[in-house]
């Protein structure tokens, strides 16, 4: 390449350089070489133009400042431009050239990460070479390689997007974050379709208001994505209503999904501990999907991931049915783990004597009531010895004589399950302790 072939993006016409070989596109003077392009970027801390005397004398071919900068006196041309940070991405991505053929971006302030992945995911189930790039790295065929930019500055993405081509790689998904969009990193990817998931009080280190945030993640719909491209928004969210107003006024081909959504209509769900039964309709259809993962913003990353999948090619039925082998990414934080089981120690015991094991329910906070028709007391029982224990104000049960044996007594109807009663720890006989050991449904170990 030759520095007239950036004729467009930089003034280049009427220069005496315009034949000069062009090796290398770079923002950093200190990765200058022989031929490489210099862009002189106004940073929050140090202006780019402070060093372009430095990347003349490494061999830079050329020095590119923004109009308010006075550069001068220098061995190579200076060639000003209205947007430096947006030339840049531009020439870099006239350099490196290719990119995957299908590319999408997903906004929003969470979820980002995830749908990226599951749009990947999709893909890959229905036969496309695909890859992801965001938070967590870029994951593609034969490549799993750690990132620590939500959105690559634009020569390492472009570059990125080159590797991938020549890889085979026809589909990526990846993020668009509010810096990455207001730094027009993702200027010049060619982008088939965006997605929105969410927005939140973030980043307002860098961005003034919620507003300015949201008016940054606006930039994929309004500036980025072509007329008449599929615009992916999920519609449960506060934020919604005006990136859909958004996005139908930039001339987009708005599809809504989530409970409220006209593409991807949630029907039903219901949630169980580590998977989700959920109904969608789509053209008019209901398919039912087993969601192998936990919670509500895992359904409504999914739907997205399904929509921008679907908006680019990829059939409704198989989309949806590849919802269900979907895996969280591989920072774990995706997947929701049980919560731990509460269960007294030693430690909380009022006595130390009062040596047993009480097992609650995972999500419960305090011990199970018993129904009116259940003889046992829910807040005293007593036990074999004609001793009694009640429940402490700190919810764990008290005795008023420190027994040495603890027994419920039975229910009539086993409202309260046999794990929720307590269990005796010391027992009378060596026999009596043969018979009565089990497993605890808490713990590997026999509670005797």
């Amino acid at each position: 390449m030759h520095l007239r072939d950036l004729a467009g993006i930089l003034p280049v016409e009427g220069t005496s350089s315009r034949d000069v070989e062009v090796t290398g596109i770079s923002s950093d003077s200190r990765t200058v070489k022989t031929g490489v392009v210099f862009f002189a970027l106004a940073g929050s801390k140090a202006d780019g133009s402070a060093y372009a005397a430095d990347a003349a004398k490494r061999g830079a071919a050329a020095v590119v400042v923004g109009k308010a900068s006075a550069v001068s006196g220098l061995s190579v041309p200076v060639l000003s431009v209205d947007d430096p940070r947006l030339a840049l991405a531009l020439s870099a991505a006239r350099f490196f050239g290719s990119q995957p053929e299908t590319m999408v971006a997903v906004t929003g302030t969470a979820g980002k990460t995830s749908v990226a992945a599951f749009t990947r995911q999709i893909w890959e189930q229905a036969g496309f070479a695909a890859a992801s790039i965001g938070t967590t790295g870029v994951v593609a065929p034969g490549r799993n390689d750690y990132g620590s930019l939500t959105t690559p500055d634009p020569v390492a993405l472009h570059q990125l997007l080159k590797e991938l081509a020549e890889a085979g790689v026809t589909h990526a998904s990846m993020e668009a974050s509010s810096h990455g969009l207001d730094q027009r990193r993702l200027d010049g990817v060619k982008l088939a379709a965006g997605g929105f998931t969410n927005l939140g009080r973030d980043h307002m280190d860098y961005h003034p208001t919620v507003e300015d945030y949201h008016r940054a993640k606006l930039r994929l719909f309004d500036t980025l994505l072509p007329k008449g491209a599929p615009a992916v928004i999920f519609a449960d969210d506060p934020w919604s209503a005006p990136t859909i107003q958004a996005a139908q006024a930039a001339g987009l081909n708005v599809l809504t999904v989530g409970r409220h959504g006209d593409f991807l209509r949630l029907k039903r769900v219901e949630h169980e501990r580590h998977r989700q039964r959920a109904e969608v309709e789509a053209d008019g259809v209901l398919y039912e999907i087993d969601l192998p993962l936990a919670g509500d913003f895992q359904i409504a990353n999914a739907l997205v991931s399904a929509g921008l999948a679907i908006s680019t090619g990829t059939p409704v039925a198989k989309a949806l049915m590849a919802l269900e082998k979907l895996q969280g990414h591989r920072d774990g934080s995706t997947l929701s783990a049980p919560p731990p089981m509460a269960r007294p120690s030693m430690s909380t015991m009022p006595t130390s004597r009062m040596r047993w094991k009480m097992c609650w329910p995972p999500c419960a906070r305090s011990p199970p009531v018993a129904s009116s028709s259940c003889s046992a007391a829910a807040a005293t029982a007593t036990g074999a010895s004609g001793r009694s224990w009640a429940k402490s104000p700190r919810g764990w049960p008290t005795s008023s004589s420190s027994p040495t044996t603890i027994r419920a007594r039975k229910c009539r109807k086993r409202s309260v399950p046999r794990s929720w009663q307590p269990r005796p720890a010391r027992l009378k006989s060596a026999t009596a302790a043969r018979r009565s050991t089990k497993r605890s449904p808490c713990s590997k170990r026999a509670i005797r």
